[in-house]
């Protein structure tokens, strides 16, 4: 956490005249810097520089300082360091406790984090301090509830959030996800078509409307909407990976197995597409390779603390085993 400047404000002009000596502000400058960084992908560097300026600041202009660690917040909430971001937005709180969206933005990542309790703290709070950002704050208290298995307040939360922003594609997702949860997928379909219709970009809503449809036995429109989704996002293993499952219950096993690999190639260590891709290679008789499928899977599913996948993992490995005792 920053700890306050004991520089004097002209040795702080000084010193931010030597790094930024052109008339821009000091402000438009960093943010440019940071934005910069951002898009050549080193969001690290962006951080640092905000970092660096709030601390230099702080106890001089605690507004500046707040606003640089918001934005080093929102970098490394995109850049998916959600923890690192949270401690961003403590800082923001720290110097500016009446800031409502640095409660929604550390409420958004403590779901991203699963620490759905503590985010609908924080998203209270932002309510009562931002109500002009009612929607995107119903959203995230959407999700959080979601997260915490109270699913019918969930599309509650998420329906006033349509209610109040009706042309804002991510309020239909999110309640289209609520729908899936409650049991209602075509009327999830309805929202992921409606956020479609307004986002066409939207690569989340067509890999959950191709999970909706695979639900309802619509194999090859929902293979259509993984196509798009990878076109989309190229690097999403869970896309390939569902649509491999698809196509090989379609027969497409050869397919199906292009798509495991394509998922473990971006995302070596997702276990999911490591036990699917094994399953194919029994099929083939590939026995000594499918074991070693599973080991990496189950390695993955442990260091993940996915249970539920840890524990069907190794009931497989178990029946490889049996299988090879009673042949031997």
């Amino acid at each position: 956490m920053a700890t306050k400047s004991t520089q004097n404000p002209l040795s702080v002009a000084v010193a931010l005249a030597e790094v930024y000596p052109s008339s821009a502000s000091l402000v438009e400058k960093v943010l440019a810097d940071a934005a910069a960084l951002q898009a050549a992908g080193e969001p690290e560097v962006a951080v640092e520089k905000l970092r660096s300026l709030a601390i230099l600041v702080e106890g001089i202009d605690d507004t500046l300082a707040a606003h640089a660690w918001f934005q080093a917040g929102s970098v490394l909430s995109g850049a998916g360091k959600y923890a690192e971001a949270v401690v961003a937005y403590d800082n923001v709180i720290r110097l500016q406790p009446d800031c409502g969206e640095a409660y929604l933005h550390r409420g958004t990542a403590r779901n991203e984090l699963e620490q759905y309790k503590a985010a609908l703290a924080d998203l209270e709070r932002a309510l009562c301090l931002s109500p002009d950002v009612a929607s995107a704050i119903y959203s995230a208290r959407g999700v959080a509830k979601s997260g915490l298995g109270q699913h019918e307040a969930a599309r509650a939360e998420h329906a006033l959030a349509v209610q109040l922003t009706p042309r804002c594609a991510l309020v239909y997702m999110n309640r289209g996800v609520s729908k899936i949860h409650c049991g209602e997928h075509e009327d999830a379909v309805a929202d992921f078509d409606a956020a479609l219709g307004l986002d066409a970009t939207l690569s989340g809503a067509y890999h959950l409307r191709g999970y909706v449809k695979f639900f309802l036995s619509q194999d090859e429109a929902a293979i259509a909407d993984f196509d798009a989704a990878i076109r989309l996002n190229p690097r999403n293993a869970v896309s390939y990976t569902n649509r491999g499952l698809i196509k090989r219950c379609l027969g497409e096993r050869d397919a199906a197995l292009a798509d495991y690999e394509a998922a473990i190639r971006v995302a070596p260590n997702y276990a999911q597409p490591y036990t699917h891709r094994a399953e194919e290679k029994l099929y083939l008789g590939r026995e000594a390779a499918a074991r070693a499928d599973l080991e990496m899977a189950l390695k993955l599913a442990r260091e993940a603390g996915d249970e539920a996948h840890q524990s069907y993992v190794e009931s497989r490995l178990e029946e490889l085993d049996e299988a090879k005792e009673d042949s031997n």
